[in-house]
């Protein structure tokens, strides 16, 4: 239910909090931390994590809310509520497609910035929501939306950035969780 309060959730609120500073005072003051959180002061990585969080919250807010909105204000089933996201899907498959082909050819700063206007379009065509709204408005608002996202995703997760011999780990040196955030480019590599 949207706009729920309760003693849980504040104190959920609280917990999280506390649990969140402590953790990362903690691993601010290590030498060898288990997760080098410092490593978002940097320009590129700092600026693909908060990009990558944008869009996650953007992915996430739409997915979660959309449906949930048609259902409650709308009366849609929940059927109907997820048809209207479909066309999206159909959108996001495409323009995946379509940015990996553009990616050869445009410097990934240029898509970034394509696809944040694209989001930013489709945010803005979301002002115009009105009590009269009808399927194919929300369906055409989810299209718009996913549209901007692939480039975003895409450019974030192949862009290592100019440093590629200075790269630091994110995890620790136990060598057990080193993660990239693409796959590996050479099939069978064995290095770890």
């Amino acid at each position: 239910m949207i706009g729920r309060k309760g003693p849980e959730l504040s104190l959920t609120a609280a917990r999280r909090g506390v649990c969140g500073s402590t953790a990362s005072t903690w691993e601010l003051t290590r030498d060898d931390p288990i997760v080098d959180i410092r490593l978002i002061g940097r320009r590129q990585f700092g600026t693909s994590f908060f990009v990558m969080m944008a869009v996650g919250a953007v992915l996430f807010g739409a997915t979660q809310l959309m449906p949930q909105l048609l259902q409650e204000q709308f009366d849609y089933t929940a059927t109907r509520a997820g048809l209207a996201l479909m066309p999206g899907g159909f959108a996001a498959m495409t323009s995946m497609m379509a940015a990996g082909q553009v990616s050869r050819f445009v410097q990934p700063r240029y898509m970034m910035a394509g696809g944040l206007i694209a989001i930013s379009l489709a945010l803005y065509h979301f002002t115009a929501l009105a009590p009269e709204a009808d399927f194919w408005w929300f369906a055409w608002a989810r299209v718009y939306q996913m549209v901007g996202i692939p480039f975003l995703l895409l450019t974030i997760t192949t862009c290592r950035g100019e440093n590629r011999g200075r790269r630091r780990r994110i995890f620790s040196s136990t060598g057990r969780a080193r993660p990239r955030l693409t796959s590996r480019r050479k099939a069978g590599s064995t290095r770890r």
